[in-house]
């Protein structure tokens, strides 16, 4: 038996017994790892919004029957969608009414749809109150930002020892990501390239990076702000966040800048996507670089 075994070739092929268990062992090796990725992620439920997008629903969707329980109607008692539908819209009337803002009808037909899923396509009423809501008010856009002004606001920031801010407001108009998204950033999300003085910003949860699964990277070739960021934060954590402030702390210090600097109003946080990726294609004239 020794004899034979040890004459065997190592190389020869396996035979059809030994793939069926090779790949029964490769697909339970799979489904193990599918397993645990899956549990980092969490429940299946869970993920059909994103935490703060669910915060901002469960207030509408309460603002919304907080009025309707004030009016007197019976929630238990609503015979029809149709006239769900009529009660969602008298809400709406309420809000233009009392002068809130145009996202928060928005806002709270979307989360009827949520947590009412079968109300989709059924709220014709609401719908056309905030289409109407819509062109009455038309979209509010902020101004966008020059390379002037940033280089101003970034470095009266800096002389006040808003290091993190000078720094967010740098990489906010170069990079040109959404506020929250960059607000959201740690540093193990920078990479860092001096020979070629650019760096990369990996951005996990962008709005399209959700809907594609997919994580979405913006590469800045700006060798002064490489140099700046690894110079006064490159002893940072990776586990760090970007800006320890809280964007509601960051909008107040940017406007107090903003006004030192006697610059009119219209401008916000946002203005830097905005100005970034206008003075982006001024400089390449071309729509390919930065979409």
């Amino acid at each position: 038996h020794l004899r034979r075994q040890s004459r065997r070739n190592p190389f020869t092929m396996p035979t059809a017994r030994q793939k069926r268990n090779i790949h029964k062992a490769q697909e339970k090796l799979e489904k193990e790892t599918r397993k645990k990725d899956r549990a980092k992620l969490g429940n299946l439920p869970d993920l059909i919004l994103a935490k703060n997008t669910l915060t901002r629903y469960s207030r509408a969707m309460l603002g919304c029957l907080n009025y309707l329980v004030f009016c007197g109607v019976v929630l238990s008692e609503i015979s029809s969608e149709r006239r769900f539908d009529g009660l969602v819209g008298e809400y709406l009337k309420n809000l233009w009414t009392e002068g809130e803002p145009k996202s928060y009808a928005n806002m709270t037909v979307a989360a009827v749809q949520h947590f009412f899923p079968w109300m989709k396509h059924r709220l014709v009423v609401s719908w056309r109150l905030c289409s109407a809501w819509q062109r009455a008010e038309g979209a509010s856009r902020v101004k966008p930002f020059t390379l002037m002004m940033v280089k101003g606001v970034s470095g009266w920031l800096w002389s006040q020892g808003e290091y993190q801010l000078a720094a967010f407001i740098l990489v906010g108009f170069m990079a040109f990501p959404r506020t929250g998204e960059l607000g959201s950033a740690y540093w193990n999300h920078f990479g860092f390239d001096l020979k070629r003085g650019c760096f990369t910003l990996c951005l996990p949860w962008t709005k399209g990076g959700q809907r594609r699964s997919a994580q979405e990277t913006v590469v800045v070739r700006d060798k002064f702000l490489t140099r700046f960021l690894l110079k006064h934060f490159g002893r940072k954590k990776r586990g760090e966040k970007f800006i320890d402030l809280t964007l509601y702390a960051a909008r107040q210090k940017f406007k107090l800048a903003c006004r030192t600097l006697g610059l009119p109003d219209g401008f916000s946080l946002y203005s830097l996507r905005r100005g970034g990726a206008s003075w982006e294609f001024q400089q390449t004239g071309s729509m390919e670089g930065f979409c």
